[in-house]
């Protein structure tokens, strides 16, 4: 089990199993899931690895602040935060070579105006790989959060330089 937090516990950085062949999720925060007890979205992001033949899958977060509603998201970035996640998220993609990008945050994006800026701080880190979503994004544009997908809902490519233009102020 791969698992990264804050020493305070507030923050979660990545959850998952590393394997040959890895599904990385990006969503918008952590809630209450541990290496040792999953939550609903783990479970979904772990199952659909799996109907997808993905030998591992990581769950990784625009922003690391653990809370069980997106609303309770701080109301201005945490700089240092913010840093540590970029950084976490630059060793993880280090760790292998074959991965998927999935974008699954739903309109949870909107939550606060910081989200679209920590979403570049990502794409840059990430360079010139394919995103992709789990079946066609919502109404609104976004990608679908996996909690309101079926497992069977093939990825299908997401075009994150027209979603930035969209959606990143």
């Amino acid at each position: 089990m791969f698992y990264k937090i804050n020493p305070q516990d507030t923050a979660r950085f990545a959850l998952g199993e590393l394997g040959a062949k890895n599904l990385i999720v990006f969503g918008v925060n952590p809630s209450t899931a541990t290496e040792t007890s999953f939550d609903q979205t783990i479970r979904r992001v772990q199952g659909y690895s799996r109907e997808h033949e993905f030998d591992g899958w990581l769950m990784l977060n625009l922003y690391p602040q653990r809370t069980t509603d997106p609303r309770g998201l701080h109301t201005e970035v945490d700089l240092a935060l913010h840093a540590e996640n970029m950084q976490k998220i630059e060793e993880v993609l280090g760790l292998t070579q074959d991965y998927t990008l999935c974008a699954a945050w739903g309109n949870l994006m909107k939550e606060r105006s910081y989200l679209g800026t920590c979403l570049e701080c990502i794409n840059e880190i990430i360079g010139e790989r394919n995103w992709h979503s789990i079946g066609e994004p919502t109404k609104e544009g976004h990608p679908r959060h996996p909690l309101y997908v079926r497992a069977a809902v093939p990825l299908q490519s997401f075009d994150m330089t027209n979603y930035l233009q969209r959606h990143a102020k």
